[in-house]
């Protein structure tokens, strides 16, 4: 009791404006019970707040091993590293408490999700029979649903398709009166087309209606469906609507639907985009821009930012009026590209060396002072919402994580001098055009 009284304490006092009292009574509250997770994860708040991503990160590792079934803990420890590509470190955490079995789906519920999103298959299925034999024969619906959910994410045979599909059979029975009823369709959708009843699961899908139209399953099934049954162009168009309802970006993929998003949005990808597979190969050249811009976000998807930053220069050199266009943002995203490739980041940058990297950074800034220069005859604009977006658009560059690359102090101190300069008179032209967009308003 002496413990909790120092944890309400230090809750009241974080509520209060008071982090230093809050975590010296937090302290006390360990020091007593070092079993509670809960001040552990207080702490792990009034860390992340403070800016202290690296103790919060320690905190909270600390309450999800404390509390396995718990999901606040787990789910501020995947928030507190999405942004920074750190979700491996959140799904070992994550595997770590699920070793001591605890009984609650809650419990597991994202984690088969994460593996899958972070190529680990192996790991996702051992996760998806561990599902099944302990949900398998759950009555509660949604837990049915879920598991049903997240064990048909890649394709199953045998008993393991068996015993999923029947959990996803199980919720759709629960019929149309049912709260989530449209929710329950989706997943059988998913069930459904699993089991090669293609006209089934897009009958199920259209059930799910409006209601389940947000789901990550639903678009993106719905596409395979209709592809598996002949009609490219409805799929084409279903895969255009599941990309366009999205965020694809994997820095904020923190959270189960995102995961399945992403996972299954590869699967439609790979399946519907002509050529995508001898493409990534090294096979296969686009031979327009259709192709070129369909084969970009694929290439994101998998972490092939050398591949997709090719794509956008060929792209770009083909069609200048489209890189001139600032509403269609093609030359700000292949800036991004470019600016992580100059970092070795991807599947296929990590190995270029200095001299590759430095040409990528360069041709970042070449793009990035392409747009700066587009942004600033907006000055010429007489329409607020044009002096509006202009700044939303610089202030976001100086936010985005793709750019830390040429932005960041502890990153432009591992490049030449040369290159240093040119990076912050960018930035320094950026926060200028900034005071003048302000200064309209």
């Amino acid at each position: 009791m002496a413990a909790r009284s120092h944890v309400n304490l230090g809750f009241v006092l974080h509520g209060n404006g008071d982090p230093i009292g809050a975590m010296a009574e937090l302290r006390q509250a360990t020091e007593l019970d070092p079993m509670d997770f809960f001040p552990y994860y207080i702490q792990g708040i009034i860390m992340r707040d403070g800016g202290d991503l690296e103790g919060a990160v320690a905190k909270f590792r600390r309450a999800v091993a404390l509390d396995p079934n718990g999901t606040w803990a787990r789910g501020n420890l995947v928030k507190v590293l999405a942004p920074w590509g750190r979700l491996e470190e959140a799904r070992a955490a994550w595997g770590e408490a699920l070793e001591h079995g605890p009984p609650d789906h809650d419990a597991w519920y994202g984690h088969a999700e994460l593996c899958l999103f972070l190529g680990h298959e192996e790991d996702y299925r051992r996760n998806r029979r561990v599902l099944l034999d302990r949900f398998g024969d759950t009555t509660d619906l949604a837990v049915a649903e879920r598991t049903a959910r997240a064990c048909l994410l890649l394709p199953a045979s045998g008993d393991d398709l068996d015993r999923a599909a029947a959990l996803a059979d199980r919720a759709a029975a629960a019929g149309p009166t049912h709260g989530y009823y449209g929710y329950f369709m989706a997943t059988k959708g998913l069930a459904d087309y699993r089991r090669g009843r293609f006209d089934a699961a897009i009958d199920a899908l259209h059930q799910a209606g409006e209601k389940a139209a947000w789901m990550p399953v639903t678009r993106p099934v719905l596409a395979m469906a209709l592809y598996r049954s002949g009609r490219t162009q409805e799929a084409r168009e279903a895969l255009a609507a599941a990309l366009q309802n999205c965020d694809w970006d994997e820095a904020k993929a923190d959270d189960q639907d995102k995961w399945i998003a992403h996972v299954l949005c590869r699967e439609a990808e790979e399946l519907i985009v002509p050529d995508l597979a001898a493409f990534l190969k090294g096979d296969y050249q686009p031979q327009d821009n259709a192709e070129r811009f369909d084969l970009v976000r694929p290439c994101l998807f998998r972490r092939r930012f050398l591949a997709a930053a090719r794509l956008y220069a060929d792209a770009l050199a083909a069609d200048p009026k489209r890189a001139a266009d600032l509403n269609s943002g093609a030359r700000y995203d292949a800036a991004c590209c470019a600016a992580r490739v100059g970092r070795g980041e991807g599947m296929d940058a990590k190995d270029l060396d200095e001299k590759d990297r430095a040409r990528w950074r360069r041709q970042a800034l070449d793009w990035l002072r392409a747009d700066l220069e587009g942004w600033a005859k907006r000055l010429e604009s007489d329409k607020p919402e044009e002096l509006k977006r202009a700044a939303a658009t610089l202030r976001h560059w100086q936010q985005d994580a793709d750019l830390s690359g040429l932005r960041d102090p502890a990153e432009l101190a591992k490049v030449p001098a040369d290159e240093q300069e040119a990076c912050k008179k960018l930035w320094a032209d950026v926060q200028a055009l900034l005071d003048k967009l302000q200064g309209l308003k």
